[in-house]
């Protein structure tokens, strides 16, 4: 193998059969497509409705903001204070706020569950597609303060969470 030069580090090498080859190039070296992993539809569910929590925030605190904090405005010195003191639509937007929060921890499971256990995507797409659907009506029923509409939405979400555990079934 005249011409090709050893690897300089120690790191470089690897002990295969106990003979010494050099390690395959950097992930660097390699070509751009087939080092860049995509991110699932269900991946981008799950930033999505990470950010809800935060568009929730927004809504609550949007009236308050540009006012000076003596004239009802957002006191960023006292948030949790000036938030429960909140009524009507701000005050159910900040429930959607921390209800999304709520929401999140199964939802996160279920999709990475559901992808380890190497479930049918589609289907696992499909749910994330339904439960981000479900979370956006229930946010609008929150703010338009339709309970039994927001209750139904909020089934629907688990549903999807719930099921997504069981994308591969049966469990083996």
């Amino acid at each position: 193998m005249r011409g090709l030069r050893p690897p300089q580090r120690a790191a470089d090498w690897v002990v295969f059969d106990r003979r010494r080859i050099a390690t395959p190039p950097p992930f660097s070296q390699q070509e751009p497509h087939s080092i860049a992993p995509q991110m699932t539809i269900a991946e981008i569910c799950m930033l999505v409705a990470c950010l809800l929590p935060i568009a929730c925030a927004g809504i609550a605190k949007s009236k308050g903001f540009g006012k000076p904090r003596r004239e009802g405005g957002f006191d960023n010195h006292s948030p949790r204070l000036w938030l429960a003191g909140l009524q009507g639509w701000q005050a159910r937007a900040n429930a959607a706020q921390e209800n999304s929060f709520e929401a999140l921890p199964i939802f996160i499971a279920g999709v990475l569950v559901a992808e380890r256990m190497q479930g049918s995507q589609s289907l696992i797409d499909g749910l994330a597609i339904t439960f981000l659907a479900a979370r956006l009506g229930f946010i609008g029923a929150y703010l338009a303060d339709r309970a039994n509409l927001r209750s139904v939405l909020w089934v629907v979400g688990l549903a999807c969470c719930i099921a997504m555990f069981f994308t591969k079934w049966p469990l083996a």
